[in-house]
C-alpha cells in the first residue's frame, strides 16, 4: 500500500469521526434543549468574559469552560473559592449573566444561597444569590481561545481569512483536478 492511499485511508477515517463528534455533540444540545435545560455539550459550556471584575484571574475577552448545574448533587458541591455564573437577582445584577468566585455558602437556608465576589480589587460583596439561579461551575480557563476570538472578530482580519477560504476553496479543486487530469494523460 501506497503512503498516498494510507494518507487517503487516514483523512477519510478523521473526516467520519469529526462528523460523528460533530453530530453527537449536535444531539447532545438538542436533548438539553428538549428536556428544558440551558445547552451544553456534554454537560458543558463556554461562557466569554465581558468586564474585568475577575481581574487578575480572568481578562475582558477570555472564555471559561463551566460545567452546567443539572440536578442538586451539583448544587451541593458548590465551595468557597468556586467560580460560578449565575442569573442576578438583585439590583444592576438582575436578570444578567455573571461569572464571580463564591466567597461563602449557606445551604442551611432554606432554598440555599451564595455570597460572590468579582476579583478585582477593592470589588464589592454581591447580594445573596439563591442556588437557584446558578448556572455553572467553572472547570477550565482558556485564554488563548479567547484571543483568538478576539482576533477573528476584528472586521479586517475576517474579510482577509473569508477570501483565502474562498481562494482555497476554488483553488484545491481546480488544482486536484489538474493533477488528476495530467495523471490520466501520463497512463
Amino acid at each position: 500500500m501506497t503512503i498516498k492511499k494510507v494518507l487517503k485511508k487516514v483523512s477519510l477515517i478523521l473526516i467520519i469521526l469529526l462528523f460523528l463528534v460533530t453530530l453527537t455533540a449536535l444531539g447532545s444540545v438538542i436533548f438539553e434543549m428538549a428536556n428544558g435545560r440551558e445547552p451544553s455539550i456534554f454537560g458543558y459550556r463556554l461562557y466569554y468574559v465581558l468586564t474585568d471584575s475577575m481581574t487578575p484571574n480572568l481578562q475582558v475577552g477570555d472564555f471559561i469552560l463551566s460545567r452546567t448545574i443539572r440536578n442538586e448533587e451539583d448544587l451541593s458541591n458548590i465551595k468557597v473559592g468556586d467560580v460560578v455564573t449565575f442569573i442576578g437577582n438583585s439590583g444592576v445584577q438582575n436578570g444578567k449573566i455573571i461569572t464571580h468566585r463564591v466567597v461563602q455558602v449557606y445551604p442551611e437556608a432554606e432554598e440555599g444561597f451564595i455570597k460572590t465576589q468579582g476579583d478585582k480589587p477593592g470589588s464589592p460583596m454581591d447580594a445573596p444569590v439563591s442556588l437557584a439561579n446558578v448556572r455553572a461551575v467553572q472547570r477550565a480557563h482558556l485564554p488563548i481561545l479567547g484571543q483568538t476570538f478576539t482576533f477573528l472578530r476584528a472586521t479586517s482580519w475576517l474579510i482577509i481569512i473569508l477570501i483565502c477560504v474562498i481562494i482555497v476553496a476554488f483553488a484545491v479543486p481546480a488544482v486536484l483536478k489538474k493533477i488528476k487530469t495530467d495523471k490520466a494523460k501520463s497512463d
